[in-house]
């Protein structure tokens, strides 16, 4: 067996050798009819070092000589058919049109020769004439990010291997995929002939393990039809996404927010002291709390859930030092609010600390209720943090009892000197809208005496939908999730196949963080449904008092957060799809060339940002609203670049420093530093439109939109049709 081999392949080199010296020798004046037969030929001896090659050993160095003996001859004759190619174009015979596409047969064959034996991830194979040059190579498309490979040889031909994402469906697959490119110095198709080579880049061929060839175009159709399956699939993923998301909103949340915003704070905003709270409570506060029918507020439609409480948090006396100078003329120093002055102390009526009971008609109010046992929340003011426990009086359920309490509070001075934040605290329920409304208004002063007001405001559903949408809404949620288990499922593969290579690109991280906010945001949902039942069930059994909805709130916010960044996430996704489009991956190019640039200019922006903050902090802070903190100061900044500035405040304060600040801001920053920015991004979109050639995947893209478009009903003529 071996010396039949052994002969045929010496029988092999023989002919190769008479055909390359006749090519070399003649190739001034060879026929057609002779470059015909050479390839017929050559075709024949192709077809047998397939033969021998299939059983002989992959590192036999006859058949490696056979094999590039084959492909110098394929040269040789490429070479005369070239160089022997009139200048004029003139009609091809039907031996000119047959000889080149066998040439090209037996080049496949050669590739084909060159990948028996050949095991994934080995060295690739590359052969070289002056007319021809191949690449050949056997990979794992999972494992291979693209590459350029330059061979030196023949005219310094460059292979540019596509990235693995655009082999389509070949990306997932378990198998090797055998990679195959030819490149030419110059066309050898004979002029005035008709090759169908639509859908080939660089003479790039794909085959299956099996050695089985898939043409370029069928290729380019099986991408676009994967591409297609990737969209449609996503385009589901993320409309059950949004269906998710705003099944949780309601658009008359807003509405609800601003009828009870406009009732209840009418006149809070001009509150100055706690002479005038009580005035507000006893008038706008209790005269829109209680309505008709009773249970109700003054608009009839939303009843009131519970009690009505007013919560106050204090500070300790003596709860700063004071200077030893000032210690006999000042009785003891009140600090501002922090968790570490916070008052936590029961007292008696008039916060008598020696007499805890002595027979108060409302001892609550001066008794302590910790943040656990009234189940409150935080709550972050305008000046700083506040505990959800505190001093908590209910108000009751009817206008009288509220009147009453009122006045108790006001005449045993239940707010003083040692009060840091007040706040009115109520919750009602809207049967039309199906909604609850959290109510808080809040009191703060500061160490200095002067008060601020703020009003917050959140709806939400404790209760599931009253009417069809909810089983679609319902639905939407299990559909997500079935296509987050798929999505897992797909990662999960990738990163068993890629190992730690897997978190090497910013596509898996972003499916990642996709799937744990997806997660996370179910563990909020639960929560928020045990918060919410444990509410409700409190206030089914005590309907009398105060019921705090803060923790369920918060879940609330923090589930409408969570899902508002997974919808962020899932739409830059979309980024990633559409990277087949040539526009979109220009784009995306030209920043890549001009990051450099980029970057350089941000640090120069930041910088110069935080230096006129600085001193318009320094300036103006302590005089103008918009500059009282370095963020709000930076935050004015921003503004004047956009053109949202009060040049009037800052003018009249000062008209030397305030003009010299916001002229030279402007030239500086506006005029200079952000052109010079925009000018950067200019001039690289310039060079990459200059350089940018399109590849097959904007046919890709013309196709894929042709689907969309058809899917959507609308219709629309090929390019060039």
């Amino acid at each position: 067996m071996f010396l039949k081999t052994y002969y045929v392949l010496g029988t092999v080199q023989g002919i190769l050798g008479r055909i390359q010296r006749q090519t070399r020798l003649l190739s001034w004046r060879i026929s057609e009819d002779c470059k015909w037969e050479a390839s017929l030929a050559l075709q024949h001896a192709s077809e047998a070092l397939l033969t021998v090659s299939a059983k002989a050993h992959p590192e036999d160095q006859r058949r490696q000589a056979a094999t590039r003996d084959l492909f110098q001859a394929v040269g040789s004759v490429l070479e005369a058919s070239l160089s022997n190619r009139p200048e004029e174009p003139v009609e091809a015979s039907g031996s000119q049109i047959a000889t080149v596409p066998r040439l090209l047969g037996v080049v496949g064959h050669v590739q084909t020769a060159l990948l028996l034996g050949k095991l994934p991830e080995g060295l690739p194979a590359m052969l070289a004439t002056p007319s021809i040059s191949v690449y050949t190579n056997r990979i794992q498309p999972w494992s291979w990010q693209g590459s350029s490979l330059r061979i030196d040889a023949a005219d310094s031909a460059t292979f540019t291997l596509p990235a693995a994402s655009s082999l389509g469906s070949l990306e997932d697959g378990q198998e090797p995929v055998d990679i195959k490119m030819m490149s030419f110095p110059k066309s050898p198709f004979p002029a005035q002939s008709h090759f169908d080579v639509s859908g080939t880049v660089g003479g790039l061929r794909v085959t299956s393990p099996g050695g089985q060839l898939i043409p370029m175009k069928n290729l380019s159709e099986n991408i676009e039809v994967e591409v297609w399956g990737v969209v449609k699939t996503y385009l589901g993923f993320l409309w059950m996404l949004l269906l998710m998301a705003y099944g949780q909103r309601d658009p008359s949340a807003y509405h609800l927010n601003r009828h009870l915003e406009h009732s209840f704070t009418r006149g809070f905003s001009g509150v100055l002291g706690f002479r005038e709270f009580f005035e507000w409570a006893n008038t706008t506060l209790v005269s829109n709390l209680y309505g008709h029918p009773p249970g109700f507020i003054t608009d009839g439609n939303s009843k009131l859930v519970g009690s009505a409480q007013i919560r106050q948090v204090r500070v300790r006396e003596s709860s700063c030092p004071l200077a030893q100078q000032l210690q006999a003329s000042l009785n003891g120093c009140r600090a501002p609010y922090s968790l570490d002055a916070e008052d936590l102390a029961d007292y008696g009526e008039g916060w008598n600390a020696t007499a805890l009971s002595n027979g108060s008609s409302f001892p609550q109010a001066w008794q302590y209720q910790s943040q656990d046992k009234r189940r409150g929340y935080p709550i972050w003011g305008k000046l700083t943090v506040y505990r959800g426990g505190g001093y908590v009086v209910p108000l009751g359920t009817d206008r009288q009892s509220a009147s009453r309490i009122l006045r108790y509070l006001f005449d045993n001075t239940w707010l003083d000197a040692l009060t840091r934040a007040v706040f009115v605290e109520f919750t009602v329920y809207n049967a039309n809208v199906n909604l609850f409304c959290i109510v808080t208004l809040t009191l703060e002063t500061s160490a200095l005496g002067t008060f601020f007001t703020h009003t917050a405001l959140q709806s939400l559903r404790l209760y599931p939908f009253t009417d069809g949408w909810h089983p679609f809404v319902l639905a939407a949620e299990l559909i997500y999730f079935l296509f987050l288990l798929y999505y897992m499922v797909v990662q999960g593969k990738h990163m068993r196949k890629q190992t730690w290579g897997y978190f090497r690109s910013k596509w898996n991280l972003l499916e990642l963080a996709i799937i744990l906010a997806s997660w996370s945001a179910l563990a909020v949902f639960v929560k928020r449904a045990v918060l919410a039942e444990r509410d409700l069930q409190r206030c089914r059994n005590h309907s009398e008092e105060g019921i705090s909805f803060s923790e369920t709130a918060a879940a609330d916010a923090a589930l409408g957060y969570m899902i508002a960044f997974l919808v962020l996430l899932s739409t830059v996704k979309l980024w990633h799809l559409l990277r087949l489009n040539p526009k979109m991956n220009m784009i995306t190019a030209a920043l890549c060339r001009a990051w450099g640039d980029i970057s350089g200019f941000v640090i120069v922006i930041l910088t110069m940002l935080l230096a006129y903050s600085i001193v318009s902090n320094l300036i103006f802070g302590w005089k103008l609203r918009s500059y009282k903190t370095l963020f709000d100061a930076a935050e004015t900044m921003i503004s004047l670049q956009l053109g949202i500035f009060n040049y009037e405040e800052v003018l009249d304060y000062s008209p030397v420093l305030g003009s010299f600040l916001i002229v030279s801001c402007i030239v500086f920053m506006t005029f200079v530093v952000l052109n010079l920015f925009i000018s950067v991004i200019l001039v690289a979109f310039s060079e990459e439109q200059k350089y940018y050639q399109l590849s097959e995947e904007g046919e890709i893209v013309d196709l894929l939109l042709m689907k969309i478009l058809s899917f959507l009903g609308i219709k629309c003529k090929k390019r060039g049709a």
